[in-house]
């Protein structure tokens, strides 16, 4: 990380005349007067391939060159010329300077305002792409801090002259990589003038560039207002889109702090990723394993490969993506004529919908319609995306994301949604389908999330933003709301699923049972009409009739001796557009048969059953219903029965189950019935706290599986102290999670209700009262909010000094906590104190060698260094050094 003495060198003014490749420069100077130097501007030639395909421009920023802001602090060569050739071997390669030094303390500053610097980057690169004929050439740019400005403006020029070699700038530019570029104000206004002033030998600043760089300027407003105009009128047009990647910095420059924050640096619906460096640091790549550079050179080869010219392919050389999460029946009956109609739909139009009651049918005939798909295109890709729910939404999308191994799916600070999105809107690749199931909720679709696993930015756009248009991809909705598919479908009506026929519902009926268990023809077609045709209640009812070995007619005996109890099930709401289907009470009265009898002769499938209703419906994992020491017979029994009942369904790979929304709303009236609600709620909630783990890395798989059933179970109401300590231990590890998925405002709100919670059952200086009061602070501090985490890091650590004593070690990592806020806030002296306090209580209680001594060692060292104490800094580092090194020889 870049010292402050480094970073006063960083802004002297480069010395000496510029090397003779510059291209298009415009060299600067004045008179010995003004003491005015030489710098480096212009377009420079870094790498230049036999037959180049593509140009890509580096754009320093503030204080900055065209060569050393790109070269590492160990390189003597820009790692743009170095590195990126062996990515990009077809690319020309160039970088471009012009003065950006706000700050002098020698010489005087340039007065040229952004406006200018753009326009210069507009003529250069335009006039060296006619003089060598490669105007049609594409773009990609490479922005650093202000240079991304310089960038957006220059690109607007493009857009308004009347020159026809400058209009190509705009046309050819398919792609810009933002580092660190304050799209709405930053710190660097701040950070120059300050610097001038701690400096104390500056001659001159520039104003009209430091004016632009604060939030509240007019003219950065323009830019950013002119340039997303004419981004959105690009696409309208039907021209090609401009790709944008945003980088924002994670670490505080030393002795400067936060230079632009990651809200200004980022572009909502673009994608954003975090790099692990600073504002100075985040452009210097030392190595091509650098994760820096790997995520760099990423995005500008996926460009690439989008718009480079597609070899012909005779044979299949990628496997298909299969994402359907169920087996094909090999048993399917009918249908043949929903089929044809969406086959004919899918000619003209790449969205249809089928709507229907629950349980007539319609995701069965989406999952016969995926192997039929596969079975005509081979190479064609299918997708099955849960759309009942944000976090199942979000869910599915990282799934497909990871299935394609999309650049940056692994990463948390990575919008998956977008980056799902931008890849099937991408008509370069193979055909696909993809199934909106349950597409029921219009809020998880035409609402702003807020329960998702993705950042925070993302939970701002409607997930309905993020199913993509492509005339190579078709999309399958399935609904019990007309509505939602219709909105989905651009108006366009939905294909009705209705009961089967009586022919069709025989037909089933008689496929899912044995010879011997068949009853008369007229009792077959009563038992058919009291089921209302309903696929799903005939296939119940079916299992029962086999899995009891009765008769149809022995069936139908039950089903009349139901009583009064049956009628509450009729209030039930499926939000159903065709109520008329839904009034009726045939499929709830074969459900409340089916409980009773699994109650009686397998009670531990009944409770799983009702278990499962208590949590998301889907992707219950097996782990999650299993008891501890339960045998495995009992177990695998229990699940047996369900499934033979058809009430669950196992998952591809058996470690999850689903249950069908109106089995899960079914049993939850059933356990109103049996008052047994609370008493599921409250198991479902002491399993979750238990079961969910703290938010730390090595857990996220753990906690994104188990994410959506701890939404399910936290909108309940729950009284007893149990459960709610019980609730507490989960939000606080939710939020844990949430927090370290970058997810800020929810994690706030769920460690305080934690925090509350424990307060009023505990009491204020109970640990786990305080350990969520010290989450809390870190949220803050993640959120900038440094007073305000400042305030709680000392009522945490009072009460830890209370209750624990001083030498403790979770009061010495709340002494280290507080250190860390003091120095975020530039709190150097009392940061420092609190420091040295967490150092020598750890050395005392834990050792000098512990990992948690040489962390506070470490940040000690950071604290000195940030205050200009650099021996003493360095004195601490190496301490730490050596206790990693071992022992010298």
């Amino acid at each position: 990380m870049p010292s402050w003495l480094s970073f006063r060198e960083k802004v002297k003014r480069p010395k000496g005349n510029p090397p003779p490749d510059t291209v298009a420069a415009q060299h600067s100077s004045t008179s010995s007067s003004q003491s005015r130097k030489v710098f480096p501007s212009g377009l420079k030639l870094l790498h230049k391939p036999d037959s180049a395909e593509v140009d890509i421009v580096f754009v320093h920023g503030l204080t900055g060159d065209q060569e050393r802001t790109w070269t590492g602090e160990c390189a003597s060569t820009p790692w743009p010329q170095t590195l990126l050739p062996a990515k990009l071997p077809q690319a020309r390669i160039l970088t471009f300077g012009y003065d950006a030094y706000v700050l002098d303390w020698r010489a005087m500053v340039s007065k040229n305002r952004i406006g200018n610097h753009s326009k210069n980057l507009l003529s250069a690169l335009a006039t060296h792409r006619e003089n060598d004929d490669t105007n049609n050439r594409p773009i990609l740019l490479v922005a650093h801090s202000l240079g991304g400005l310089v960038c957006e403006d220059a690109l607007l020029a493009s857009r308004n002259s009347a020159e026809n070699h400058l209009q190509h700038i705009l046309e050819c530019t398919r792609g810009i990589i933002f580092l660190g570029t304050p799209h709405s104000g930053s710190g660097l206004a701040g950070w120059a003038e300050s610097s001038a002033k701690l400096i104390g030998l500056v001659k001159q600043t520039n104003p009209q560039i430091l004016a632009v760089l604060k939030s509240e300027s007019e003219v950065l407003a323009r830019i950013q207002t002119d340039f997303h105009t004419m981004i959105r009128a690009r696409v309208n047009k039907g021209n090609q889109p401009i790709h944008i990647t945003c980088y924002y910095e994670e670490l505080p420059l030393p002795g400067i702090g936060e230079v632009v924050p990651m809200n200004s640096a980022i572009l909502p619906t673009y994608i954003s990723i975090g790099l692990n460096s600073n504002h100075m640091g985040m452009t210097k790549f030392e190595t091509e394993d650098d994760p820096g550079f790997i995520s760099v050179a990423g995005e500008l080869q996926r460009w690439v490969k989008e718009f480079r010219p597609k070899p012909v392919i005779t044979t299949r050389t990628t496997k298909a993506c299969f994402l359907v999460p169920f087996d094909r029946d090999s048993r399917f009956v009918g249908r043949e004529d929903i089929i044809t109609r969406v086959n004919h739909r899918l000619k003209t139009t790449r969205r249809v919908g089928l709507a229907g009651i629950g349980g007539v049918g319609k995701s069965q005939i989406a999952i016969e319609y995926c192997y039929r798909f596969k079975d005509e295109h081979p190479a064609g890709n299918v997708f099955w995306v849960y759309a009942n729910s944000v976090a199942r939404f979000d869910q599915a999308y990282r799934e497909i994301a990871r299935k394609l191994d999309l650049p940056g799916w692994e990463n948390p600070k990575v919008n998956t949604l977008q980056l799902v999105s931008e890849w099937l809107s991408d008509e370069e690749h193979e055909t696909w389908l993809m199934i909106l199931d349950n597409a029921d909720d219009t809020e998880a679709l035409f609402g702003a999330g807020s329960h998702g696993l993705m950042l925070e930015d993302a939970q701002t756009v409607p997930r309905v933003s993020y199913v993509p248009r492509n005339s190579k991809g078709s999309i399958i909705i399935t609904t019990r709301d007309t509505r939602v598919a219709e909105i989905l479908t651009n108006r366009e009506k939905s294909i009705m699923v209705l009961p089967l026929s009586a022919q069709e519902a025989e037909f089933l009926m008689h496929s899912k049972l044995q010879q011997d268990a068949a009853g008369t023809k007229a009792d077959t077609l009563e038992l058919l009409e009291t089921l209302q045709y309903l696929p799903l209640a005939i296939t119940q009812a079916a299992a029962f009739i086999s899995e009891n070995r009765i008769t149809i007619t022995e069936y139908i005996r039950i089903i009349r001796s139901g009583n009064s109890e049956l009628t509450n099930l009729l209030n039930i709401d499926l939000r159903d557009s065709r109520r008329d289907l839904y009034a009726s009470s045939s499929v709830i009265r074969t459900w409340k048969v089916s409980f009773d009898q699994i109650q009686k002769q397998k009670p531990r499938a009944a409770q799983i059953l009702s278990l499962m209703s208590i949590l998301d419906r889907q992707g219950v994992p097996k782990t999650l219903l299993r008891k501890k020491d339960e045998l495995s017979t009992e177990f695998v029994t229990a699940l047996g029965t369900l499934q033979a009942f058809s009430l669950i369904t196992a998952e591809t790979g058996g470690a999850a189950f689903t249950m069908h929304p109106l089995v899960q709303m079914s049993t939850q009236s059933w356990l109103e019935l049996q008052n047994t609600s609370t008493q599921y709620q409250e198991q479902a909630m002491k399993l979750l706290s238990e079961a969910f783990p703290s938010g730390e890395h090595e857990n996220w798989i753990i906690c994104e599986s188990l994410f959506p059933h701890a939404q399910a179970i936290l909108k309940y109401n729950y009284t007893s102290k149990p459960s709610l300590l019980h609730r507490a231990t989960l939000l606080h590890n939710a939020a844990w999670y949430d927090w370290q998925q970058g997810r800020y405002k929810n994690a706030y709100k769920s460690c305080m209700e934690a925090y509350n919670l424990r307060r009023r059952l505990l009491d204020e200086e109970n640990s786990e009262t305080l350990g969520s009061m010290e989450l809390a602070a870190l949220v803050l501090q993640a959120q900038g909010k440094y007073e305000a985490a400042e305030a709680r890091n000392r009522r945490a650590l009072d009460g830890r000094e209370k209750v624990l004593g001083p030498e403790h070690p979770n009061t010495l990592t709340s002494i280290s906590n507080l250190a860390l806020v003091l120095k975020a806030q530039g709190k150097y002296v009392a940061a420092e104190a609190m420091n040295r306090r967490a150092l020598d209580g750890r050395e005392k209680v834990l050792g000098p060698e512990h990992p948690n001594t040489l962390t506070s060692i470490s940040i000690l060292a950071a604290v000195l260094q940030a205050q200009g104490k650099y021996e003493a800094a360095e004195v601490m580092n190496q301490r730490v050094l050596d206790r990693y090194r071992g022992p010298r020889i």
